[in-house]
This record gives C-alpha cells, structure tokens and sequence, in this order.
C-alpha cells in the first residue's frame, strides 16, 4: 500500500510540476473546465469499473489534484492585492478543507448504505456540476486572462 501511495504522490508532484505547461497550452480558461470535467469523469469511471483500471483512475484524480493547486494559487496571486492575498490564500485553503468535511461523511454514508460504486458516481457528478458552476462563476467574473 505504501508504495501505491507513493506513486500516486509522485504522479501528483509531476503534475504540479508541469502545471503551467497545461496553462500555457489550453488557457487558464480551457485548462480549469478541462481539469473541472476530468475530475468528474475520473470519479464516474472509477465508480463504473471493479478492475484494475480503477488504480489509473486514482492516479488521474492526483493528477488533477497537484496540477490545480498551482493553477489556483497563481489565480489568486494575480487576481489578488498584495494587502489581502495571504487571507485570501488561507481562505482558499480552509475552504477546500472546510468541502471536504462536508462531503466525505455525505460520500461515506451513501457509500455504507448503498455501495463505493455509486458513492463514487455521485461525487464524480457532484464535482462535474459543481467545478462547472465555479467555472461559470470565475467566467463571469472574467477572473481568467
């Protein structure tokens, strides 16, 4: 398990890594509701599959995991005055954390009492709807360049 735990860190890192490559090639606009649209077909895909093919499902979800960290902290940094970036950078944080206890004992409870598959299809179309709704919301803001 630790080795698969690993990698999985590792294909993060590389994403990260090569974040603004994506950027650069699809446009900040292109590349979030690429990013937004993978996530929620990697987590429809995984909760369709029982084989082996679930493990790269998981490792395109830390992908897009360590490839959106830095797209959204450069957002922030350009979007954002240098008075108030670093509460908004802890703001952006605590609220990805502050999602997470949200939804995971909702994902877990369906996951207890129906099955991890159809958990894992709900939040893949969870996080469809919910990444395009930011991304309309960001859009509209025309927080994009």
């Amino acid at each position: 398990m630790g080795i698969t735990w690993a990698v999985f860190h590792l294909s993060m890192s590389l994403a990260s890594v090569n974040a603004a490559r994506l950027e650069t090639a699809l446009g900040t606009k292109k590349a979030f509701l690429a990013l937004s649209l993978v996530l929620a077909f990697s987590y429809i895909f995984l909760g369709s599959v029982s084989s082996v093919l679930g493990i790269a499902a998981i490792a395109v979800i830390y992908m897009v995991r360590g490839t959106v960290s830095p797209l959204v902290l450069n957002l922030i940094n350009r979007a954002v005055p240098s008075n108030i970036r670093a509460t908004v950078l802890s703001l952006n944080s605590f609220s990805f954390r502050l999602s997470f206890i949200v939804i995971a004992p909702v994902i877990g409870a369906i996951s207890s009492n129906y099955s991890l598959s159809l958990a894992l299809l709900i939040s893949g179309c969870f996080f469809g709807i919910v990444g395009s709704l930011f991304w309309l919301y960001l859009f509209d803001r025309k927080a994009f360049r």
